[in-house]
């Protein structure tokens, strides 16, 4: 597919053409079903491996993978055994079935059906043997009728099935043959029909009752669903947004004073014998429109050559099990597609979303005038995370790591995610944690319908509450505005977000290429990804290292108490400063070079109250001339073996200090801020 000098929608077109479109598939049938007497091993694995799995919580200790299996699914035969425990293992990343499962994590437990044998119930007011069969089978023909009749002859002394079914009495026991539980079973890609796949393998008397006991379902929305970070509300570019408009950032980031020092920090890149790489960023959304412009062209967006010209409709060697991905993949099917426009709700707000925050990750709207007619070195690779199956909802939990997985191999070095859950995926949860070469960067979330932002320690929001200052590949982002108090709408925690980014009424590029305003938590995580992009472009290549960088260049602020563990918020020109300290000083002017009297940093505390530097950790950034009720305080923040931490003194009298940066004197009573270096030049 040989489309590199076409537009953006042009290849979309071609792509579609040649592979279908997801948005446009038949929905894929759910059926509402039970276990039958007499079904195959071979259909019992086919039916762990096509259909969603469900979902259990743990809450006691001691419990591990098998048990849990046991208990939902009870007992199979070996082969069917082994496949669920191959499926189970997969699903959560774990390596044994034996394995505690920790208290709190979601356990995926394949698609099974289980069948229990010699039931007992209890006959009931108003109760038949019909009404118990249906109720417990789902079956109640002749042939149904005698075995329960035979399992309890003996009990009634009736001879016959009908003298035996007359006398049944409220409170009586009686044995039925077997039960079923009724299950929903949804398919986990397009194209699977669960009715079907029952016909074709089995027997034509199982299939029969199968039939019977089958019906069709919509498809169920799951609490452990992941559902879209959405916008508190998008305005036109002038409009009103719930942050106010003393409040609104449409500039969030000084472009001009960011591209200077970025420039500056190239040179000296490229004189260290380095060069400035391009940042592959990934985006878990939903999709990527195809307006008739040139702001999403292709050299901004991540390319599968090997797809753009190869075989239409194939997966292209090397495989990945995805076709015609060229700029991305959906997860709606398998093999995966490459559909990466929109679909879902007619509303914007929703099926655009993924557009706008596409828009900030390069840098925003208006990003060519502001870069200097140039563009900042970011590619996307998009995953379109939306269903095809459920209106305004997302693919299956199970998808995501699916998802991580694709973009690993494309060298995706950031992720930008806005999603969030109920519950704590333990499959997902290990596969962010596996992918240590990559660094993921959500949304803690708003509260929607105009409602106060909830502190995440009560507030059960993955995966927001993978975060924190533990987490050495993920950064959660609550949203400020432009005071630089948090955003109302936006979650926050001290245990689970990092900083604190912008996220009032800032500028994006809708779905129509319109400039519209955005308030949420997800912009805000969008401007801190493409400042990650940013420093890993300039030569901070892990995780880790990345992540350090941003806290450590982050504004302090009292107004953020309590909003994130080190009450921060996003300084993108300043995280940028790789190579040269940085000293801000009260007036909000930067100074960058080297600080020649750096140990005289470490000598501001009292006597009565000194910080230990004795351990084994390095110190990123000084706050000194904190105002507190008790006096000027100074913060120390650090690095020790990847956790990040900050100590506070009581600050030493300092009025004659002064700290030198390239020569340049400057008073101590003056500085509000100090960041060292990353890197040396």
């Amino acid at each position: 597919m040989s489309s590199r000098a076409l537009p953006l929608s042009a290849v979309l077109g071609c792509l579609i053409a040649g592979a279908g479109s997801a948005a446009g598939e038949e929905m894929a049938p759910v059926y509402a079903s039970r276990a039958v007497d007499g079904m195959s091993p071979e259909l019992k694995e086919l039916i762990a491996q096509s259909f969603e799995p469900s979902y259990v919580t743990v809450h006691g200790s001691g419990t591990t993978l098998e048990s849990l299996l046991a208990d939902t699914c009870g007992a199979q035969p070996r082969a069917v055994a082994e496949t669920l425990a191959a499926e189970a293992l997969k699903l959560n990343r774990l390596q044994a079935l034996d394995d505690a499962v920790v208290p709190g994590e979601t356990v995926a437990i394949p698609s099974c059906v289980k069948l229990e044998r010699h039931v007992d119930v209890e006959v009931r007011e108003g109760d038949t043997i019909e009404s118990l069969l249906r109720e417990h089978t789902g079956v109640y023909g002749n042939v149904t009728l005698r075995k329960t009749f035979e399992l309890n002859r003996g009990k009634s002394g009736a001879r016959s099935p009908e003298a035996f079914f007359r006398k049944l009495t409220v409170g009586q026991k009686i044995t039925l043959p077997y039960a079923a539980e009724p299950q929903i079973f949804v398919p986990r890609t397009a194209g699977t029909d669960f009715r079907q796949i029952v016909q074709e393998n089995s027997t034509p008397q199982v299939a029969a009752i199968a039939e019977q006991v089958t019906t069709p379902e919509t498809r169920p929305r799951n609490e452990g669903d992941y559902l879209l970070v959405e916008s508190v509300q998008i305005a036109s570019a002038d409009g009103q947004t719930p942050c106010s408009e003393a409040e609104n950032m449409p500039e969030p980031i000084d472009m001009a004073a960011l591209k200077a020092v970025f420039d500056a920090e190239a040179r000296l890149r490229v004189l260290s014998g380095g060069t400035v790489e391009t940042t592959n960023i990934g985006i878990i959304d939903t999709g990527l429109s195809e307006p008739e412009d040139d702001f999403f062209t292709l050299d901004v967006l991540l390319v599968r050559p090997e797809e753009m010209n190869g075989e239409d409709g194939k997966d292209d060697p090397p495989k990945n099990g995805a076709i015609d991905d060229i700029f991305g993949v959906n997860l709606n099917g398998f093999p995966l597609g490459g559909d990466i426009r929109p679909f879902g709700p007619e509303r914007a707000a929703w099926q655009f979303h993924g557009t706008r925050m596409a828009s900030l990750l390069l840098g925003g709207p208006d990003i060519v005038s502001r870069w200097g007619g140039a563009r900042p070195p970011i590619r996307l690779r998009i995953v379109n995370f939306a269903s095809s199956q459920l209106s305004g909802g997302m693919v299956a939990p199970l998808n995501l790591p699916t998802a991580i997985e694709q973009l690993q191999r494309d060298k995706v070095a950031i992720v930008n995610i806005s999603l969030a859950g109920k519950q704590d995926h333990a499959g997902v949860k290990r596969s962010f944690a596996d992918k240590t070469e990559m660094l993921f960067v959500v949304a803690a979330g708003n509260r929607q319908g105009g409602g106060p932002g909830q502190n995440l320690v009560s507030v059960r929001q993955y995966p927001a509450r993978y975060g924190g200052f533990s987490a050495q590949n993920m950064i959660t982002v609550a949203a400020h505005g432009l005071s630089g108090r948090r955003a109302p709408f936006s979650h926050y925690a001290r245990e689970y977000v990092d900083l604190a980014a912008p996220g009032c009424g800032i500028a994006t590029r809708d779905g129509d290429g319109a400039v519209v305003a955005d308030s949420g938590s997800s912009p805000a995580t969008a401007l801190v990804s493409f400042t990650a992009g940013l420093v890993h472009a300039l030569g901070l290549e892990t995780p880790r290292d990345i992540k350090t960088r941003i806290l450590a260049a982050a504004d302090i602020d009292p107004q953020l108490e309590g909003a994130s563990w080190n009450n921060g918020r996003l300084n993108a020109v300043k995280a940028v400063s790789l190579r040269r300290d940085v000293i801000e000083t009260a007036d909000k002017t930067l100074h960058f070079g080297r600080i020649t009297d750096r140990d005289s940093l470490f000598a501001l505390c009292g006597e009565d109250n000194a910080v230990d530097f004795s351990g084994e950790y390095e110190i990123l950034k000084v706050v000194p001339n904190i105002q507190t009720s008790s006096g000027l305080k100074v913060d120390y923040f650090s690095d020790s073996d990847g956790v990040l931490g900050a100590q506070r003194c009581t600050q030493r009298d300092t009025a004659d200090r002064k700290l030198t940066i390239d020569g340049n004197e400057i008073p101590l009573s003056e500085v509000r801020d100090v960041v060292f270096k990353s890197l040396s030049p």
